[in-house]
Order: C-alpha cells, then structure tokens, then sequence
C-alpha cells in the first residue's frame, strides 16, 4: 500500500468507527451515511 493511502485509510477510519461512513469490505468505496450526512446540515 503506498504511503498516500495509508494517508486516506487512516483519515477514513475514525470516521467509519463513529458511523459517519460505510466502507465496502474491498475497502475500494465509501459511503456517507445517515449520521454523517447530519454533519452537513
């Protein structure tokens, strides 16, 4: 894995564990859910 996706992963996974996105288990898409789309209103 080159170091700029560690970059991505490592920002991505604090917001997967507080529910705010959905990573698909291939890890190659996420999706904002719900809770997450409430941050933008």
């Amino acid at each position: 894995m080159s170091c700029s996706a560690l970059r991505r992963r490592s920002s991505i996974t604090p917001a997967t564990q507080r529910g705010w996105l959905w990573m698909h288990e291939s890890g190659t898409y996420v999706k904002i859910t719900p809770a997450g789309a409430e941050l933008f209103t």
